[in-house]
């Protein structure tokens, strides 16, 4: 049963890769999104003794983006599970934010091994892991969700640990009216 469980959801990867649904757009409350997915992530984060850490530079809260909340989630919580699956034995996860008038910023942040250099390349390409039981399309499908909100997902230096970068531009009230997906031109 757990094997099936796991193959089935490997095909509900391919699935969203092959046919990703249309985003539905309204107003997010990014902190409660990333609330939520500590949450989500909480119970496997204490089995492996990963610390889990919020952080933000705004005192603003709610921190309000106009996206689609399911998918938003759906790419932080990848980025959460690839990094506990980099720190199996402890370590420190952290989700922050940051707001330049522009943009928000939200970096995960971990303290395991990184990236090393040889694959920094091709970790945003299809079918590309590093995982025993990995199927490749996480971070492709991670990127296509934060480009299909106008922002973009990489990968960027940092000392000690992977540190992904998710931007997603603020737009105003008559943006978002006039707002398109990629997917619509």
């Amino acid at each position: 049963v757990e094997e099936i469980l796991r193959m089935e959801q490997s095909l509900n990867v391919f699935l969203d890769y092959a046919r990703p649904s249309r985003p539905e757009f309204k107003d997010v409350d990014l902190v409660e999104l990333i609330d939520r997915t500590v949450r989500l992530i909480k119970g496997r984060a204490d089995r492996q003794q990963v610390q889990l850490q919020t952080k933000s530079n705004e005192s603003v809260s709610p921190l309000m983006v106009f996206a689609d909340g399911g998918k938003l989630q759906q790419l932080l919580l990848n980025l959460g599970l690839n990094s506990l699956a980099m720190m199996p034995t402890g370590g420190k996860l952290t989700f922050s934010t940051e707001w330049n008038g522009s943009c928000i910023c939200v970096f995960v942040s971990d303290t395991g091994p990184g990236v090393p250099d040889e694959n920094r390349q091709r970790i945003f390409e299809p079918f590309f892991t590093t995982k025993e039981t990995g199927v490749g399309l996480g971070l492709v499908i991670s990127r296509r969700i934060a480009e299909e909100h106008h922002g973009t997902l990489e990968l960027t230096s940092s000392s000690e640990g992977a540190v992904f970068a998710l931007t997603i531009p603020v737009t105003s009230t008559t943006d978002r009216q006039h707002s398109k997906s990629p997917q619509d031109d």
